[in-house]
Parts: C-alpha cells; structure tokens; sequence
C-alpha cells in the first residue's frame, strides 16, 4: 500500500512539471501575434460649394481605421504624423494647385499606400476664332495636369457645375448670327470634375475713333481713342499696315505712344478688347500718299492734316533759310496745332496759322511763344516765286513783320513777289493740292468786317510735323 501511494505522487509531480513546461516557464498568459494589415482607402469624393472642395475619404481595415492624412507631398507620412485626424473629410480651396493625397491608419500604426485625388482645375489658355459664311467658329485651347475632358461654351457669366450639359467633349462650338454680337464664356473641366475659370469671348471687335497727334521739338505723340463692346484692353503702334494677331508684341495697355522727330512715315493703330478680338486698321499720321511725296522730294517735308484733309509741303531750307527755319520752329512746338485757315479768298490764296478760331480777334489769338518776327527774304533775294501752290509767309505793312502765319496761293499770285516790298515764298504743296487746298478754297465765306474772306466753318489743323 506504502509503495502504490508513493507511485501514485510521483507521477502527479511528474505532470505537474510537464504542465509547467508547456505553460513557457512558470505559466504566465500568451502574447497575441502583431498586426501588420494595413488599411485600404478604397476612394475620395468631392463635394464642391461655392470656392471650396469638402474632400471625404472611405478606408477599410481589419481592426479599424483610426486616422486619415491629406496632403499634398507624395511623402509617406509617418504613424506619428500630425496630418492624421480622425476625420476622415478635409475642405479646401478651389484654387487648390496641387494633387491631394490620402492615408488611412490603424490602431496598430499600419499606414494604407495613398489614394491620389485631382485637384487642380483646369486653365482656358486662349480662345480663337474663325468665319466662313456668316458663322463664327470659338476653338478653346485647355491645359491642364491631367487632362481636359470637357469644354462649356455659354453667354451666362453663371459658372457651371462639373455635370452641366453645357459640357462637350469637343473643344469647338459655332455661333450663328445674332449670336455672333453675344459674348461668349468658356469653361473647362477635367475628369476629377475640376472647373476652370471661365475665359470671355465675343466677336465684336473694337473700333478705333480716332487718332490724334501732339509734338514738340523733338518727340511725336500719337493717342487713339477707341469703343467696344465689353472694353479695349490694348492698342498697337506701328508702321506696317499688316494687321497684328491678338498676341502680336506690339499691343500695349497705353493709349499712346511716342516717336521721335522727325517721322517718315506713317503709323498704323489698333485696338483689341480682352476676347482678342482685333479692330480694323486706322491711320495716323501722313497719309501714305503725302509720304510718298515726301520721299520723292530731296528737301524737309512738312505734312500737315486738317479737318478737310491733308496736305504736304516741301520746305525751301537753302535758299529761303531765315523763313524755312522760322516756320521749321513753329511746326516742331506744335504751334499750328488746332489754329484755323481764317482767311479764304477763292481765287486768291488761304491763310492760317494765327488764330484757333473767328472771328479774328484777341480772344482767339493762338497761345503759345511767338518769336521775333524775321527779316523778309523776298522772292527777288531767294528765287522763290509766289506761283500757284507756293507757301508765303503773311506780314503787316511791315516788311519784317512775319512770325507764325502763312498763306498758301491758289492762283499764280506773282505779282506777290514785288508788291509792298514782295512776300516771301519758301515752299510749295506737294501733296493734297487738289483734294484738301481745293476743298480750303472753295468753302463758303462771310464778311470779316473789311472784306468777304471769313469762313463759316473755318477747317482746322489739326496737327502738323516735319516729316523729313
């Protein structure tokens, strides 16, 4: 009995230390095995409002998502990070440029690999146009990160939504007439739903409604004035008569533009409004007939534009030097500017220069600086004879009276050359004689008091520069 009782507890010690040994020393409890699953974002959406974007993300994961990280870096973010939140929705701005990337974590820090979303909207670059039989074709031009999937073209100025049926693949659309007269906006989206700002367009082109020309003794002046539609954004000087594309380099916010005397040429403008649209060429300046003139002529050339048109003297620099350069100094300042033909005698000659309006009188002497008046250089001293189309300069009784004022003979008046002491003839019209001296000469006149020579509508001059 001793022996079995003995037996019996050395083989319950014996699995008593079996047992222990199973339990891993001493039978504490087990360690479950690490999580190593990561979470899976499975996509993001886009709730656009107004100027923000409210992104939301949807993960998936084993245990359970705790924490989401948008950003815009392609930097795997640490478990740490503080871009994780436990939202898993971000708002931005529409103006957002960048990709937004998004992470999902666990409890056991496993970070998901991200899930991009785009961003970015796109850009309108350019809208061009093109006509053929009446019809007005708008091609869009869109860039944008990814890529453009949809062009809106639309008169409302109200921007649409990404799934506006405004949108079409095709980045072209065709307006008929009235259309034609309507602006146009323009949008472009990508895949992602991303909408551009819209980019106007519309087909009327500005229209140029006048040019005016200042100068002094150096410098010419040229200043367009120009309407549109929906406003000029920019004007090009310049002395090819080729019409500029909407980009062309010689397009310039100013108005405006400064060239130095003297000209030789002369200068084309236009206009165009924020859609691009180009207006029709005008002039400033010398006609090119008057320029044509000038450069046949081997002396300084003077063009000069009047109400009633233009009109180009060459200048007898050589041979009537003191005259020549007084009348050389008047027109450089930009005397003549805005004076008045006050005195017209048909069959006699026109005069001008003195005065902005009639009747003649102190209140509508031309401001300015008059210098002293200059020696007479008679036609019997320079051989410049008072013949049909010649430039003299006016005088008083006085024969070296003269200073700012000329006439211009519409008949042979050679008995000029003589009479009083002789007039003194510097120069002759070369160009305008029979189109703008003409319509000078033939306007209807009044009594000026002593004689009937008063225009009714005296012509203006509007501008006169040395052309060479």
């Amino acid at each position: 009995m001793q022996l079995k009782k003995l037996q019996r507890i050395l083989s319950l010690a014996s699995l008593t230390v079996g047992l222990a040994a199973c339990g891993g020393g001493g039978g504490g409890a087990s360690t479950p095995p690490a999580e190593t699953v990561p979470p899976v974002v499975s996509s993001v959406n886009a709730n656009r409002s107004g100027n923000q974007i409210t992104l939301t993300a949807s993960a998936t994961d084993n245990i359970g998502v705790t924490g989401y990280c948008f950003k815009t870096s392609s930097t795997t973010p640490l478990a740490n990070d503080p871009c994780f939140q436990a939202s898993s929705s971000i708002t931005i701005s529409t103006g957002q440029t960048s990709v937004m990337l998004v992470w999902a974590k666990d409890g056991a820090g496993n970070i998901s690999t991200p899930l991009s979303f785009d961003t970015v909207a796109p850009v309108v670059a350019s809208v061009t146009e093109g006509t053929d039989s009446g019809q007005v074709t708008l091609t869009a031009t869109g860039t944008d990160n990814i890529a453009v999937t949809g062009y809106c073209f639309k008169a409302s100025s109200t921007a649409p939504l990404a799934n506006d049926p405004c949108f079409q693949p095709s980045a072209t659309t065709t307006l008929t007439p009235p259309q034609t007269a309507i602006a146009t906006l323009v949008w472009a989206k990508d895949a992602a739903g991303n909408v551009s700002a819209s980019r106007g367009t519309e087909t009327v082109a500005p229209v140029v409604t006048g040019v005016s020309v200042s100068n002094n003794s150096t410098q010419i002046t040229f200043t367009a004035a120009a309407t549109d539609n929906i406003g000029v954004t920019d004007y090009c000087f310049k002395t090819s008569t080729t019409t500029p594309l909407a980009n062309d380099a010689c397009f310039q916010a100013s108005a405006s533009t400064t060239v130095a005397m003297p000209q030789t040429s002369a200068v084309s403008v236009w206009a165009k409004d924020a859609a691009g649209n180009v207006s029709a060429t005008a002039s400033a300046g010398c006609a090119a007939t008057g320029v044509t003139a000038s450069q046949a002529s081997a002396l300084p050339t003077v063009c000069v534009s009047t109400s009633l048109g233009q009109y180009v003297l060459e200048i007898e620099s050589v041979k009537a030097p003191i005259t020549a350069a007084n009348f050389l100094r008047y027109v450089a300042e930009g005397y003549y500017n805005q004076t008045v033909f006050h005195r017209v005698i048909s069959n006699f000659m026109v005069q001008g220069g003195g005065f902005t309006g009639v009747p003649i009188s102190v209140g509508n002497i031309k401001a300015g600086t008059v210098y002293t008046p200059i020696v007479l250089e008679t036609p019997a001293i320079t051989g410049v004879s008072n013949t049909l189309g010649s430039i003299s300069m006016a005088r008083t009784n006085v024969l070296d009276s003269a200073t700012t004022q000329f006439f211009i003979n519409v008949a042979s008046n050679t008995f000029l050359d003589t009479q009083g002491g002789g007039y003194a003839a510097f120069g002759r019209v070369i160009s305008g004689m029979n189109t703008t001296i003409e319509s000078i000469r033939t306007l209807p006149v009044q009594s000026n008091g002593s004689e009937i020579s008063q225009p009714l509508t005296p012509p203006v001059i509007q501008w006169a520069y040395q052309l060479k």
